[in-house]
């Protein structure tokens, strides 16, 4: 396998890092993946910048910078899909809290009769 294939599977690995990572339920708990996927997307964004894939430095730069971008731009919306998941589990604490509450006060209502 040459350089130029390498470099474009790993990439393409690396995309499907990013839809596998955060499958499923409660990935936002494993923050280390988190962390660690975003640090690779950063690092893959900037050997595209800086090296690129070798047989497109000359007669195709733009794709590099392409490929940079997507990188970048997986990387933000793994951010906003964290801070989503935070939202909704702070959302779903406040219902559970506020169906306590109900319950609490229904009972307390029930001994005053």
């Amino acid at each position: 396998m040459d350089i130029d294939t390498l470099v474009i599977v790993l990439g393409a690995g690396l995309i499907g890092l990013n839809y596998l990572a955060f499958a499923g339920k409660g990935w936002h708990r494993r923050l280390w993946l988190f962390w660690t996927v975003q640090a690779l997307n950063l690092l893959a964004a900037c050997y595209m910048v800086v090296w690129g894939v070798p047989g497109f430095r000359r007669e195709a730069p733009i794709v590099n910078y392409f490929l940079a971008a997507m990188f970048v731009v997986r990387s933000l919306l793994n951010g906003r899909r964290l801070q989503n998941s935070y939202r909704e589990a702070l959302e779903d604490e406040e219902d559970e809290k506020d169906q306590l509450r109900q319950s609490i006060k229904e009972k307390l209502k029930g001994t005053d009769q």
